[in-house]
This record gives C-alpha cells, sequence and structure tokens, in this order.
C-alpha cells in the first residue's frame, strides 16, 4: 500500500489532513496490521477512507483485511 500510495505523491500527513483519520491508524492500514485500528464499522469506514485516498480499490483492500481477520457475518439475503 505505502508504495501505491509514493507513486501517487501522496504522504500520510496529507491522507491524515484529508480523511481526519490518525497517522497511527494509517501506518496500521498500511502494515496490514489490523489489530491497532478500533474495530467494527470504524476499521471498515477508515480502510475504505484510506483506499479512497490513494486511489486504490477499496473492495480489494477490504477484501485483504477480510481474509486476515475473517469476513463478518451476514444475513441471508431473501
Amino acid at each position: 500500500m505505502a508504495q501505491h500510495r509514493k507513486r501517487g505523491g501522496l504522504t500520510l500527513e496529507q491522507i491524515a489532513e484529508s480523511t481526519k483519520i490518525s497517522l497511527r491508524f494509517l501506518r496500521a492500514i498500511e502494515s496490514e496490521d489490523y489489530a491497532k485500528l478500533p474495530g467494527g464499522i470504524f476499521t471498515r469506514s477508515y480502510i475504505r477512507q484510506y483506499a479512497a485516498a490513494i486511489g486504490f480499490d477499496e473492495e480489494e483492500l477490504l477484501g485483504r483485511y477480510n481474509e486476515q481477520v475473517g469476513s463478518p457475518e451476514r444475513p441471508p439475503s431473501d
């Protein structure tokens, strides 16, 4: 992720400023250290915002997160 961000000419500080996500959480996302994130809907929101900020596919990044921590259970649709 960091390489993708750097190719776009962005710093973590710029992303933190635009998204209001702390540098600590942004570093955790880049290093895929998801245990350091707040959890629940906040984690998914932060991942989506980070992906959008660096021009990366949100679903792909969420897929990586889901692989590591397990995807959330969803009720069956009728």
